[in-house]
C-alpha cells in the first residue's frame, strides 16, 4: 500500500494544451499501477489527457484503456501515442506549405498577411506579431527582427499596416463556412459561437480557416491528419487574442499580441516533431487494439465487464467553463459540428458550480464503480488541483460507497502564478457503513473528530500552516472514521452542506475559545475577527516549542547519504519517511539533497564535511581583537556558542555550525537575553536555510527580534584574509543573501 505522497520526477515534454490540462506524471502513476495491480490486470484512465497510462501500464506488462468524453482530449492523447516519424511529418508539412493559394504557396499567402517595413531602413519585413489596443480596437505596435539592418523590437504601427489590415473582410466567406461548422443559423448555440469567433482578429481568423481548410483537403483520410490537427490545435491557442496568458479566459485582455499565424505554425511543427522523435513505445500499443476512445463514463460501463477492473486511474476533469467553450470552438474547427454535441451541457447559461461537479462526479463514480472488482480503487492524481475538487471528489465518493483510503497533499510552489496543489486520492470499494446514529450526535462526533485531527497535525509539522492543511487533515480524518460515509445515510441532509457546517464550526470554535490562532504571512497574530481562514496561517495558541518538520527531512536527508545511490533513489526514500500528511514543503526535500549532497544523478552521496570548527574559531579571535573587541572562547559562554566579543555595552556571539536545526534556535533565542547572534555556516548551506525560513514565519521573527543572523565560512574568510578590516566589512557579509553578493538587498527578513 502506498502511505506516502509520492512527488513527480522532472518534467514531460511539453504537449498540446498542456497549460489548461492537468497531466498525470509518468512516475506516480507507474506506482500506483505497480501497487494496486497485477501483471495482465487492464487498467483503465476514464478522463484521458495524456497518454502515460497507456505507457506505464504496458511497462509493467499490464493493458490499458483510456477514454475521454471530448473528442479534444482524445485527439491529444491518441496524437501523441502515434505520432508518425519525424520524416513524414516534415514532408506532410512542406506539402502542406507548397500548396497553391491564389497564385502564390500557401506558406507566401499567409505570410504576406503580415508584410510590413522596417521603420530604420524601410526595406519589406514580415512581423512576427502586432500589438493590439482592445479599446481602438486596432495594432498599435509590430514586432519584427530586420533581415537588412538587424533591427529588432516592437516598432509603432504605420499608415500603411492600417491600410492592408483593412483589406481583409471581417466577415468573408471562411467565417460563414467556420460558423456553421459550429451552429447553424436555427441553432441556440449560434451566438456562443459567434462570440467566441471574435477571441480572433480578422487577419487571424483568415489564416486559421485558410490552413484548416487545406489541411482538409490535402489530408483527409490520411494517417498523418491526426498530427497536422494536432499543430493546428496548438496554433489555435497561441494565435488568439488571449495568447500569454495561464487558464482559459474568454474577455480578452486590454492589450494582446496578434501572432504570425505561419510562424506559429512553424513553431508548433517543431514542438510536434520534437515529441515524435522521442517516441516510448515504438508503436507497440497493447489490447484493445483500439486503445485510446472518445466514450463518455456510461458508455464505459455498458462496454465493459462488471467488477473486471483492480484500479482506475486519472486526472479528474477540471470545473472551468472557459475552457469547455474553447473545446467547443476547436473542437467545432477541426472535427466538425456532429462532434461539439458533448460540450453542450456545459455551455448552458446556467453556471457550474461545485454542487454540479459533486453531482455530475458522483455519477461518473457509480458508474466506474459498477467495474471494479471488491477492494478495487479509484486514484485521482492532480497536479494543480484546487482545495474544493479535491474535496468534491472524496465527498462523491463517499456517495457512492467508496472510502478514501489515502489523502496526499503538497501545496505548489509559491512562485507559481495561480494558487494550486498536488493531491493523490485513493478511493477503495468497500463494505457499505454502518447505520449512522442522529444527526446531532453524527455532528458532535464530526466536530471533535475534525478538532483533533488540526491541533495532532499542527504538533506533529511544527510549523504554522496553510487552511489546506487542515482541511486535508479534517476530510481524511472523517473517511478513516467512516463519518462521511454515514453522513450520506442522514435523511433529507445534504452531504456537502452537512460536512461545510461541522468544519466551520469546529475551526470557528478553536479561534473564539482560544485554541488556534492566525498568523499572517509575517509571523504576526491577525487580530481582525474577519480574517481571511485562506490567506492565513493556522497555529496552535498553546504552542510547544517549534520543532520543525524540516528539521527532520534535513536530518534524514543526511542519513540516507551516507552510501551512494541515485539522486531520485534518495528523492523518494526520504519521501518514505514521511507518511500521510507529512509531506514536506516543496523544494525542501531537493533542496536539502544538492545542500549535504553531491555527485552524478546515478550517484549521489553525502558531501565530505569540512573540518573548520578550529579554524573559525581562530579566525573569530584574530579578527575581533583586530577590530577592537576583547575576545575569547571556551569558558564563560553560553552552552551553544563558540566565541564571543565585546566592546563596552556592544557584544556579539558567534555559533559555528555544520547543520543548523531551527527547531534548536528557537529554543536559544527563548534562553539568552537579547544579543547580537551569528551563525556560521557551511556555503552550501545558504540556499537550504533561504527556503526553510521562508517556510517558518515564526521562527524567521524569532531570528529577527532577537538580532540572529547567518555568515558564510566563506565569506568570514574573505574579511579576516583583508590586509585593513573595519566594523563595515563584517556588515557586507552578514546574512543568507549578504550585500557582498547582491548590489540590492540582503535577505529583508534579517535587516
Amino acid at each position: 500500500m502506498i502511505d506516502h505522497f509520492i512527488p513527480s520526477q522532472g518534467r514531460e515534454e511539453e504537449i498540446p494544451l498542456e497549460r489548461y490540462l492537468d497531466p498525470m506524471p509518468r512516475n506516480v502513476v507507474s506506482r500506483y499501477i505497480e501497487a494496486y495491480s497485477h501483471p495482465g490486470d487492464m487498467i483503465l484512465d476514464p478522463f484521458c489527457q495524456t497518454a502515460v497510462v497507456i505507457e506505464e501500464a504496458v511497462r509493467k506488462g499490464r493493458s490499458a484503456l483510456a477514454a475521454h468524453f471530448s473528442p479534444l482530449n482524445v485527439l491529444i492523447a491518441r496524437g501523441t501515442l502515434r505520432l508518425p516519424p519525424p520524416e513524414e511529418i516534415d514532408a506532410a508539412t512542406t506539402r502542406l506549405g507548397d500548396a497553391p493559394k491564389l497564385g502564390a504557396s500557401l506558406r507566401e499567402h499567409i505570410t504576406q498577411l503580415y508584410a510590413t517595413s522596417c521603420q530604420r531602413c524601410r526595406n519589406p519585413v514580415v512581423a512576427d506579431h502586432f500589438v493590439w489596443d482592445r479599446e481602438r480596437g486596432l495594432p498599435t505596435e509590430k514586432g519584427y527582427r530586420c533581415p537588412h539592418c538587424e533591427a529588432q523590437g516592437d516598432f509603432p504601427v504605420e499608415e500603411s499596416d492600417l491600410e492592408a489590415l483593412a483589406k481583409i473582410e471581417e466577415r468573408g466567406v471562411h467565417y460563414w463556412y467556420l460558423l456553421d461548422r459550429l451552429a447553424s443559423p436555427s441553432e441556440e448555440g449560434r451566438e456562443l459561437a459567434q462570440s467566441l469567433l471574435e477571441l480572433y482578429t480578422p487577419r487571424n481568423l483568415y489564416a486559421l480557416v485558410n490552413l484548416s481548410m487545406k489541411v482538409e483537403a490535402l489530408f483527409s483520410g490520411s494517417p498523418i491528419l491526426e498530427t497536422l490537427q494536432l499543430i493546428l490545435l496548438i496554433c489555435l491557442d497561441t494565435c488568439r487574442k488571449l495568447e500569454g496568458e495561464g487558464r482559459a479566459r474568454l474577455r480578452p485582455p486590454r492589450s494582446f499580441r496578434e501572432r504570425n499565424v505561419w510562424h506559429a505554425f512553424e513553431e508548433a511543427y517543431i514542438q510536434l516533431r520534437s515529441l515524435s522523435s522521442k517516441s516510448r513505445l515504438s508503436g507497440k500499443v497493447p489490447p484493445p487494439t483500439e486503445a485510446i476512445v472518445k466514450r463518455s463514463i456510461r458508455g464505459l460501463a455498458r462496454a465493459l465487464e462488471r467488477e473486471c477492473l483492480e484500479l482506475i486511474i486519472t486526472a479528474p476533469p477540471p470545473l472551468d467553463r472557459p475552457f469547455w467553450a474553447l473545446s467547443y470552438l476547436w473542437t467545432g474547427w477541426l472535427l466538425g459540428k456532429e462532434e461539439t454535441t458533448v460540450f453542450r451541457p456545459l455551455l448552458r447559461p446556467r453556471s457550474l458550480d461545485w454542487s454540479w461537479y459533486q453531482r455530475a462526479t458522483a455519477a461518473a463514480m457509480r458508474a466506474l464503480t459498477r467495474l471494479l472488482r471488491p477492494e478495487g480503487r479509484i486514484v485521482f492524481i492532480l497536479e494543480r488541483g484546487e482545495l474544493r475538487q479535491a474535496e468534491r471528489l472524496v465527498l462523491a465518493g463517499a456517495e457512492v460507497d467508496l472510502q478514501l483510503e489515502g489523502l496526499f497533499l503538497q501545496p505548489c510552489e509559491p512562485s507559481m502564478k495561480e494558487r494550486a496543489n498536488r493531491y493523490r486520492l485513493s478511493l477503495v470499494k468497500n463494505r457499505p457503513p454502518k447505520k449512522p446514529p442522529s444527526a446531532p450526535r453524527l455532528a458532535s462526533q464530526m466536530r471533535k473528530s475534525a478538532f483533533e485531527a488540526c491541533r495532532k497535525l499542527l504538533r506533529e509539522r511544527g510549523d504554522p500552516l496553510l487552511f489546506e492543511w487542515l482541511h486535508a487533515a479534517i476530510l481524511k480524518r472523517w473517511s478513516e472514521e467512516d463519518l462521511l460515509r454515514q453522513a450520506v445515510l442522514l435523511e433529507g441532509v445534504s452531504l456537502a452542506q452537512f460536512a461545510a457546517e461541522q468544519m466551520e464550526e469546529t475551526l470557528q470554535e478553536s479561534l473564539d475559545t482560544g485554541n488556534f490562532i492566525l498568523l499572517d504571512e509575517t509571523g504576526e497574530i491577525r487580530e481582525d475577527a474577519e480574517a481571511d481562514w485562506n490567506s492565513s496561517l493556522w497555529w496552535l495558541k498553546e504552542a510547544p516549542p517549534p520543532s520543525p518538520l524540516g528539521d527532520q527531512v534535513e536530518k534524514v536527508t543526511s542519513q540516507l547519504l551516507q552510501e551512494a545511490k541515485g539522486f531520485q533513489q534518495v528523492r523518494e526514500e526520504v519521501y518514505s519517511l514521511f507518511p500521510g500528511l507529512l509531506t514536506p514543503d516543496p523544494g525542501l526535500v531537493e533542496e536539502a539533497l544538492h545542500s549535504y549532497g553531491q555527485g552524478s544523478p546515478e550517484a549521489w552521496r553525502l558531501r565530505p564535511s569540512e573540518e573548520v570548527r578550529e579554524e573559525m574559531i581562530a579566525l573569530l579571535l584574530r579578527l575581533g581583537e583586530r577590530l577592537g573587541f576583547q575576545a575569547w572562547a571556551g569558558a564563560r559562554l553560553p552552552r551553544y556558542a563558540d566565541v564571543a566579543w565585546r566592546q563596552g555595552e556592544t557584544s556579539c556571539l558567534f555559533l559555528i555550525r555544520q547543520k543548523v536545526a531551527l527547531g534548536d534556535l528557537c529554543q536559544w533565542v527563548e534562553e539568552e537575553p537579547k544579543a547580537r547572534h551569528l551563525i556560521l555556516i557551511p556555503d552550501e548551506r545558504a540556499s537550504l536555510l533561504r527556503l526553510r525560513l521562508e517556510g517558518s514565519p515564526l521562527i524567521r521573527k524569532r531570528l529577527t527580534e532577537s538580532d540572529w543572523d547567518f555568515v558564510k565560512f566563506g565569506h568570514l574568510r574573505s574579511v579576516a584574509a583583508q590586509e585593513e578590516v573595519e566594523p563595515h566589512d563584517l556588515k557586507k557579509v552578514v546574512g543568507l543573501l549578504p550585500p557582498i553578493e547582491s548590489a540590492e538587498a540582503q535577505l529583508p527578513l534579517f535587516p
